[in-house]
């Protein structure tokens, strides 16, 4: 199948929220979220129309959705962007709906945040993010796409550890 991968436009913004309500009520979203169904649930409109005014503007946070053939919002990523005297960023959120997953939309999700975090004269020289040490299906991913544990492990509130990955960027 083929997806159109692309920044989310500030009118989108009820179609970013319906895709990330629906990834924080997947059955695997305490493994891959710090956020909550109930935290985000809770959020304003305004909230929601900031985030994707953002990522439109390309303004700290962008997130990407593929957009499946029939127009559907199948999956979605964010990539947070640090200052330009902090070369780096972050990957966040990354998520596939159920009837798309091993189509391939994780990895060209993955690869257009890694993308936008390279972008420019003053991109990341190293994009990081985190994942569950349970989170077997996500850690080889990642790895897949040349991610690899830095040993900066943490434990989060639940005493769950979590493992911090990175790519070195060229």
């Amino acid at each position: 199948m083929r997806y159109d991968i692309r920044p989310v436009k500030a009118d989108q913004w009820r179609s970013l929220k319906e895709l990330r309500l629906t990834a924080l009520s997947d059955p695997a979203a305490s493994l891959a979220f710090l956020t909550t169904y109930a935290q985000a649930s809770a959020y304003p409109d305004e909230r929601w129309q900031e985030n994707a005014r953002s990522s439109e503007l390309g303004l700290g946070a962008v997130t990407y959705v593929g957009v499946a053939p029939d127009g559907s919002w199948a999956g979605m990523v964010t990539v947070l962007l640090e200052s330009p005297d902090q070369p780096k960023a972050q990957i966040v959120g990354l998520y596939v709906r159920p009837e798309h997953r091993r189509t391939g939309l994780a990895e060209e999700l993955l690869l257009a945040a890694v993308a936008r975090a390279m972008e420019g004269p003053a991109g990341a020289e190293n994009v990081f993010l985190s994942v569950h040490e349970q989170n077997v299906r996500a850690q080889r991913l990642y790895e897949a796409q040349g991610f690899v544990r830095t040993g900066d492990d943490d434990v989060d509130d639940t005493g769950q550890i979590w493992e911090y990955a990175r790519k070195r960027l060229p």
